[in-house]
Formats: structure tokens, C-alpha cells, sequence
């Protein structure tokens, strides 16, 4: 154990191409009971690889995790089923804590089993509320009155230019495209003002 409190700096990262320091030899000795093995969570607090910190346990003789064997537990959704400290993780926090679990279920295609989505996103509530049709319609009214110029028509009513160019396309208006304006006998709708 004595190996890692050298002052031998000749332990490279290949990964990043860095030296390991003293420093950061200490903080992977103290992660490998912190994170309960887990070289990835290691790698990010210190910002080194994963093979590096799983080089230093080696060198320390560390028992380090072994490849998992899903097929005693039917599978990889198996395994996610059979430990509970797993449930009522979020799919971000999944993947950073356990992140070959976390492909294997999603190559798998059993990952919305496992952490299915709350709400699908169709259903999501955005927290923006539909504008009134009165006000539609003084964007539309501004929007021909500035030559159909979306920029100039979101400074003048306050609006952001992609939610003008939503209520505009809602009402049929066919907007200019990076390639210039719309022939005549393209337009659908013609100036109503």
C-alpha cells in the first residue's frame, strides 16, 4: 500500500496524457471505499480516466469489479430488477453511476421498462401558455405591415422570433426560406391588410 505514497510520478494517464500527482493518487486510494469500486465516478471527481484509476487499484491490488454475469439474472432488465438501489434512479443519474448497465438496457431496447419516461413528451406541459387570437392577429398585422420581415415584426411586438414564425406557419402563411421569397403563384396566403 506504501507504492502509492511514493514520490514516483512516472504513472501516466494515457487517456488524457497527463502525470498522476500525489494528490491524485491519494483521492483515487480514498475513492475506491467512496464510490465502492467504481472507476468511472473516480475518473470524473478527478478528471482523469477510468483505465488509470483502474491501473492504480491494480497496482494496489484492489479486488476491482468483474464483469457482470446478466445471464444469471435472466438478462440485463433482470439485473436492474434484482438490485433496488437502482429503482427511482433518473436516466441521467443511471448513466453516470452505472454506465455499461445503463447501454446494455438501452442497446437491449429495454431501457423504457426499466426507467420509463414520467410523461411522454407530446404530453409535457411546456409552461407556456397559448397566445390569444387577438394577439395573433396583431402579429400577423405587423408582419405584412414590416414586409414580412419576421426580425422586425418580433421587435415590434416583443415576441420571440420563433414563436411568430409558429403562429404565422398555424396560419398558413408560408414564410421566406434561406433561398428568398416565395414565387407569386407559391404563396398561399395573400395579404389580408
Amino acid at each position: 500500500m506504501a507504492k502509492i505514497f511514493t514520490t514516483d510520478f512516472t504513472s501516466r494517464d494515457r487517456g488524457s496524457g497527463r502525470y498522476l500527482s500525489l494528490e491524485d493518487k491519494i483521492k483515487i486510494l480514498h475513492g475506491y471505499d467512496i464510490h465502492q469500486g467504481n472507476a468511472s465516478a473516480v475518473a470524473r471527481e478527478i478528471n482523469h480516466t477510468s483505465p488509470a484509476v483502474r491501473k492504480v487499484w491494480k497496482d494496489l491490488g484492489f479486488k476491482l469489479n468483474e464483469n457482470i454475469d446478466y445471464g444469471k439474472y435472466g438478462g440485463h432488465l433482470g439485473y436492474y430488477n434484482a438490485h433496488p438501489e437502482m429503482h427511482g434512479l433518473p436516466r441521467g443519474r443511471m448513466a453516470r453511476e452505472y454506465p455499461s448497465l445503463y447501454r446494455a438496457l438501452i442497446r437491449s431496447k429495454e431501457i423504457d421498462l426499466a426507467i420509463p419516461h414520467i410523461i411522454p413528451r407530446e404530453e409535457r406541459n411546456t409552461g407556456r401558455k397559448p397566445l390569444p387570437e387577438s394577439e395573433v392577429d396583431k402579429i400577423v398585422k405587423v408582419f405584412y405591415t414590416n414586409n414580412k420581415n419576421v426580425l422586425r415584426t418580433a421587435n415590434d411586438t416583443k415576441h420571440d422570433p420563433t414563436l411568430i414564425r409558429k403562429y404565422l406557419r398555424s396560419r398558413g402563411i408560408q414564410l421566406e426560406g434561406k433561398r428568398g421569397r416565395p414565387r407569386k403563384d407559391k404563396l398561399k396566403h395573400e395579404n389580408p391588410y
